[in-house]
């Protein structure tokens, strides 16, 4: 019976002592805008400031509908991750989107997004429910933009233009 007492107790004390030490956390708080690309900072069209975690990464940007010259920030929309997997060369890709595990996203009401704690890998972002209508921000020739986000950084991809609302 005494044996089983220090058992628990022991196996207690550990437990303790493992919660004790807690893995650090990425700072978010409120701070005014501004367009970068260093850890730590305000981001682009998103009035937080968030810091990813060292071996992650992050990504922000601003989602508007082009109408001729007019520019609308697209609002409460959902905003998803699909991920580019290329073949050796590098030459040819695949866009991915998991609907199960994409990072997504809701813009706010002046079209702001962004992702924190990310895998650092090649994205292309896609705006929209994917089971109804959703659009793949793509360049002038068709093709998907594609956005490398690094290894402890935040990329701000700025303005995503789209031709319509999903």
């Amino acid at each position: 019976m005494r044996r089983l007492e220090i058992a628990v107790s022991s196996l207690v004390i550990m437990l303790l002592v493992s919660c004790a030490s807690t893995p650090p956390t990425p700072s978010t708080s409120l701070s005014p805008l501004s367009p970068v690309v260093t850890p730590g900072v305000a981001l682009n069209a998103v009035s937080v400031r968030v810091t990813p975690f060292p071996d992650k990464s992050g990504l922000v940007g601003k989602v508007v509908v082009s109408s001729g010259a007019t520019k609308s920030p697209l609002g409460k929309t959902v905003v998803r991750l699909a991920k580019v997997y290329w073949n050796a060369e590098k030459t040819d890709g695949a866009v991915v989107l998991d609907g199960a595990a994409s990072p997504g996203a809701i813009t706010n009401e002046e079209g702001g997004f962004f992702f924190n704690n990310i895998e650092p890998a090649d994205y292309a972002v896609v705006v929209g429910e994917v089971e109804s209508s959703s659009v793949t921000v793509t360049k002038p020739d068709g093709d998907a933009y594609v956005f490398t986000t690094s290894l402890g950084q935040i990329l701000d991809v700025g303005e995503l233009e789209l031709p319509h609302a999903p």
